[in-house]
């Protein structure tokens, strides 16, 4: 059996760790997964191992980022594997090209956010996400995003397996509080509020700012992640550390260095690296109804939108750090990248029969 894992994103963002994980450990546990990775300008990386990339050949600077995944790609997908595994839904249209498809859905954040997206960007989405039933089957990250996208007409509901993203267990691991911020020249006297992310109006940084001025104490916040210009202004008064490109081998000391992790967005359908990552490093959690699936482990503070409701929330989970420290941990057993894995192979081997 040769599986092609297709994608177009580099393994900063979301979907590309989702991509580059699950390709690594299929291999590591010995099946013949090869990556399709996909170059564009905007996208370039080094050699893949157990891959190849697909380079495009011409340059489109006012949309080259929409036209490459949705018109250039698909159609010139090599040939020759028993079944190809478009790693989003942002390449679902390779399922119309090579059969069998698994596709992953990840959100329709594009549809519902649509002033955070670019207007070509939202169009091609659109009618892309209309070649669902081209796929033969469909894996949804959550079931709230399953839901969301059966609610949505694109899809049949018998088509989507329900499989949980994982965060590879060999990486994120607690490592003492002290080490950690000794590793990243961080204040071992400071109370750190760490958060991971970009700054897009979903992901709701503001709240946290504003949330952080009503705190006792004068804590820091750590950040990791892109900025926009909109949040610089709420940073005044504040002691805030930004970091940005940061390997992903470094990401548990910056987790362990926390004393509470913080993730106030909106949407997330319903899953998220960074909470998990979080606390698989038994780093205490705090999130909104948009990443409801770990429910058990952390604590919701609502509404998203109100900074007295997360401010009273930091306090009270720094009150009880140990006993939420603990829930954290508790809950992250239940979703490793080895779990992940083995669900996704079997549901290759259901596919093909």
């Amino acid at each position: 059996m040769r599986v092609a894992l297709v994608n177009n994103f580099h393994p900063f963002t979301g979907i590309g760790k989702y991509a580059f994980n699950l390709h690594a450990r299929l291999r590591t546990m010995g099946y013949p997964v090869e990556m399709l990775y996909l170059e564009s300008k905007e996208n370039r990386i080094e050699e893949i191992e157990g891959g190849r990339k697909l380079v495009q050949g011409l340059n489109l600077p006012l949309f080259n980022k929409t036209f490459s995944w949705y018109s250039y790609f698909p159609p010139r997908i090599p040939g020759g594997y028993d079944l190809y595994h478009a790693s989003s839904h942002y390449l679902l249209r390779v399922a119309k090209y090579r059969k069998p498809t698994v596709v992953t859905h990840m959100d329709l954040a594009p549809l519902l956010y649509p002033q955070d997206y670019p207007y070509l960007l939202r169009k091609a989405l659109e009618r892309s996400l209309k070649d669902y039933g081209e796929a033969e089957r469909i894996i949804a990250i959550s079931q709230g995003s399953k839901e969301e996208l059966v609610a949505s007409g694109y899809a049949d509901e018998d088509k989507v397996t329900v499989i949980h993203p994982g965060y590879d267990e060999t990486l994120y691991r607690p490592i003492p509080r002290g080490e950690a911020r000794a590793a990243l020249g961080l204040d071992q006297g400071e109370t750190i509020i760490l958060h991971v992310g970009s700054e897009e109006r979903r992901k709701n940084v503001p709240t946290l700012l504003k949330a952080l001025r009503l705190l006792k104490g004068d804590p820091l916040l750590v950040r990791v992640g892109t900025r926009s210009p909109e949040c610089a202004p709420l940073e005044k008064g504040l002691k805030v550390l930004h970091f940005s490109g940061v390997e992903e081998g470094r990401m548990p000391f910056f987790y362990s260095a926390a004393d509470l992790f913080v993730f106030p967005s909106t949407y997330e359908g319903n899953f998220a690296y960074p909470p998990l990552e979080a606390m698989a490093c038994g780093v205490p959690t705090i999130l909104t109804e948009g990443v409801r699936l770990f429910s058990k482990g952390c604590y919701f503070y609502t509404p998203p939108e109100s900074p007295e409701a997360l401010a009273a929330g930091m306090e009270a989970v720094l009150r009880e750090r140990e006993r939420y420290a603990a829930m954290a941990l508790e809950e992250a057993k239940g979703y490793t990248l080895g779990e992940e894995a083995v669900k996704t192979m079997a549901l290759y081997r259901e596919v093909l029969g």
